[in-house]
């Protein structure tokens, strides 16, 4: 049995975005957001694996994320409460999600 990551998985099965990298200077979560048809006042950060899981208040992301993510160092797995859509934000700034219907 061949073992594949979480990441992994997003990467093979995720859609793409072509429109954002988060490591441009005019990245902004909110577009990627409003884009996505994403709102909500409080949005969760899986860094591992689901191992551990962070709760923001979706404001605190938007205006601290360059405080939370960091660049080289961290694939961040982005979604609400309700799981309906999960955005991965790649260590190199690509962006893949999943919508659950």
């Amino acid at each position: 049995m061949i073992y594949m990551s979480l990441f992994d998985n997003f990467q093979s099965n995720g859609s793409f975005i072509e429109k954002y990298n988060a490591l441009d200077g005019h990245f902004s979560l909110l577009e990627l957001f409003a884009d996505l048809n994403l709102c909500c006042d409080v949005i969760c950060i899986n860094w591992d694996e689901f191992k551990t899981i962070d709760v923001f208040r979706t404001i605190d992301l938007y205006n601290y994320f360059s405080d939370i993510w960091f660049p080289s160092a961290d694939n961040i797995i982005v979604f609400p409460r309700n799981m309906t859509i999960f955005i991965m934000i790649r260590h190199d700034g690509v962006i893949y999600y999943v919508k659950c219907d």
